[in-house]
């Protein structure tokens, strides 16, 4: 991907945040890690290292994520 609306969507793609469980009482807390995630979807970045703190469902891009569907066109469109 090489114009400056892929690039800016690869860059967007992992943009926002989510904390992982803290360390109080049942996980309460708000120390807990924070990781790369969709600001789409909310799901995590497969490469943040997250699993102990996510269920597994929640690592990638959820079902139906728009930004992910986006960037997907996008990169079709220019290999193509």
């Amino acid at each position: 991907m090489s114009n400056p609306a892929s690039l800016l969507f690869l860059k967007l793609e992992w943009s926002g945040t989510r904390q992982g469980q803290g360390s109080g009482f049942m996980s309460s807390g708000g120390d807990g890690t924070h990781y790369a995630s969709c600001p789409m979807c909310g799901g995590i970045n497969p490469e943040a290292g997250a699993e102990g703190d996510f269920m597994k469902s929640a690592i990638g891009h959820q079902k139906g994520c728009r930004l992910k569907k986006r960037i997907t066109q996008l990169t079709v469109e220019q290999s193509g």
